[in-house]
C-alpha cells in the first residue's frame, strides 16, 4: 500500500537575509525536492537560479567565508554534505545579519 503524502514532492524553502537577499533580488525560495539532498545541491540550484549569488556568496556548493546557513531555526552549519529533508526551512545569511 503506497500513502499519497509518501509520493508526494515537498519544497525546502530556502529564506534569504542581507546581501544574498540583495543579490538574488527574492527574499524566499521553494526548491521541489523528492529525497534527501546535500546542502551543497541546493546552493549550486541556488546559484543557477541567482548567478548573482556566485562568487560573492556561493562558490560552487560552498559558502563563501562569512555566510552561514540555519537548519529549521534550531542550528546553524556551512557543511555542504549537511542532509536536507524535504519540507526543511534552509536560512541563507551573511554571519553578521543579526547585528
Amino acid at each position: 500500500m503506497i500513502l499519497l503524502d509518501d509520493c508526494q514532492v515537498k519544497p525546502v524553502i530556502i529564506e534569504l537575509f542581507g546581501i544574498v537577499r540583495q543579490r538574488a533580488g527574492v527574499s524566499q525560495i521553494e526548491i521541489p525536492v523528492e529525497q534527501t539532498k546535500q546542502l551543497g545541491d541546493l546552493l549550486e540550484e541556488l546559484v543557477q537560479r541567482y548567478p548573482g549569488l556566485h562568487d560573492a556568496c556561493i562558490d560552487g556548493c560552498q559558502l563563501q567565508p562569512g555566510f552561514v546557513v540555519n537548519l529549521g531555526g534550531q542550528r546553524f552549519t556551512t557543511d555542504p554534505t549537511e542532509k536536507i529533508q524535504p519540507g526543511d526551512t534552509v536560512l541563507v545569511m551573511s554571519a553578521d545579519a543579526g547585528g
